[in-house]
């Protein structure tokens, strides 16, 4: 048997990728993922391209420390309880944004928006989603990102983070692909 770094064995590679594809099937060309009544035509698209392509289980998106892979992002999708990986990816993805919007628009964050708190979560799952939909706002800082936030449903907001994880240049989708 081969090996590769980290005394990872070849063939138990495989076997996991086979056990994430069978797991995987049961998404596969579904519609009723969150928020999929809620969400824009042209972010419903994007996540159904994923959902009817051939392989689920490869990798979503890829930075420079870590992979979003298949399963995490059905997490995602389906109204799972989420994975740091998925957090860390908006993350990235809305910091990069208000970064473009600051150098390309003199656009200057309101200090007062550190006393602005969001909804909190129920007794659910969502706290990964909270946490991302508090960054955006965050991050935008302008009426229509707080507006959003009071009305929004979560299973929309989770359809919205796929969408943008998508179709990021990282993603799936992106500008590269």
């Amino acid at each position: 048997m081969q090996r590769v770094h980290w005394g990872t064995n070849i063939e138990d590679e495989k076997i996991s990728a086979d056990k994430d594809e069978l797991k995987l099937k049961n998404f596969r060309g579904r519609e009723d993922f969150c928020g999929c009544e809620e969400v824009s035509e042209k972010e419903r698209n994007v996540i159904m391209n994923y959902l009817t392509g051939e392989i689920l289980s490869g990798s979503v998106w890829e930075g420079e420390r870590f992979k979003i892979f298949g399963i995490d992002f059905c997490d995602l999708i389906f109204g799972n309880a989420l994975k740091g990986n998925i957090i860390d990816c908006y993350m990235k993805i809305a910091t990069f944004l208000v970064g473009y919007m600051r150098i390309m628009f003199n656009y200057r964050m309101d200090k007062k928006v550190n006393h602005v708190f969001c909804r909190q979560q129920g007794a659910d799952l969502n706290c990964g989603i909270y946490t991302c939909l508090w960054a955006e706002c965050y991050a935008r800082d302008d009426d229509e990102a707080w507006n959003y936030e009071k009305v929004c449903t979560i299973n929309s907001f989770r359809a919205r983070i796929a969408a943008t994880i998508l179709s990021d240049d990282n993603g799936l989708f992106g500008k590269d692909k």
